[in-house]
């Protein structure tokens, strides 16, 4: 009977691979107390999908649990609370009707930001080809907020879906604190989850349990269509940005 070959045994050998050796960089930041879906590039090669990626500036969603009826130092549930307020006035209507004042508000700010007039042909255009989405920015720019949703309200707390770009952890819960405002009671950020990054949602994350190699690895190959979708993403805008800038070219010569 032949005998086991340890030479490449991890108590002969030691590990086969260091830390150091594998290199993992996340395509954008998550907040400390945010959670949810994080793309990661890993391998050297990697990092120009994940620029391109990054380049593109993707759109992101979150589901944001608010509590009503306080209000506090750092915007969060865990802060120091400066005020709390009954909250008996809140209604469902009322919580619609101030999301959808939020919303009309900062779908302005995305013109605004453009500068385009809103009450002009050029902004019926710009609309009309989906979202305006700004080019990324290393250096910090303003959030810009497409869309909030009520999901659920059971007070003291409610439950909302919030499609942004350009955001920050602070940026959403200073956000929900001037919900709170509006509504006449305060408010705090006390969950935030990123369902969604780009082309990449929860369904294609995997969690803590399932960090190792053959669970990495397979979501890899799964993750490479959707990478390929976002790369063109990249170029389609690059594309239309190139156009754009001929197209005013052409209407500096013509004056």
């Amino acid at each position: 009977m032949d005998a086991e070959d340890v030479q490449f045994h991890p108590l002969v050998l030691g590990d086969l691979w260091r830390p150091q050796d594998v290199w993992v960089t996340p395509i954008d930041t998550l907040s400390t107390y945010a959670s949810g879906v994080l793309p990661v590039a890993i391998g050297r090669a990697a990092k120009s999908s994940l620029k391109v990626i990054r380049m593109s500036n993707p759109v992101r969603v979150y589901r944001a649990t608010m509590t009503l009826g306080i209000a506090t130092d750092n915007y969060l549930s865990h802060g120091n609370v400066l005020e709390r307020v009954k909250i008996k006035h809140v209604t469902q209507a009322m919580v619609d009707r101030v999301l959808a004042g939020a919303q009309a508000a900062h779908s302005k700010q995305q013109f605004d930001l453009a500068g385009v007039d809103l009450q002009t042909q050029e902004a019926y255009e710009l609309a009309s080809k989906g979202m305006l989405r700004p080019e990324y920015s290393n250096t910090g720019t303003q959030t810009i907020i497409y869309s909030v949703k009520p999901v659920e309200f059971s007070p003291p707390e409610l439950q909302i879906e919030i499609t942004c770009v350009n955001e920050t952890g602070l940026s959403l819960a200073r956000f929900i604190h001037d919900l709170g405002i509006d509504l006449r009671c305060g408010a705090v950020c006390n969950k935030l989850r990123r369902l969604r990054f780009g082309y990449f949602d929860v369904s294609h994350a995997l969690t803590h349990l399932q960090w190792d190699s053959s669970s990495i690895i397979g979501n890899i190959e799964t993750c490479q269509p959707i990478t390929a979708l976002a790369m063109l993403d990249r170029a389609n805008q690059l594309a239309e940005s190139t156009k754009n800038k001929h197209n005013l070219l052409k209407g500096s010569v013509a004056d």
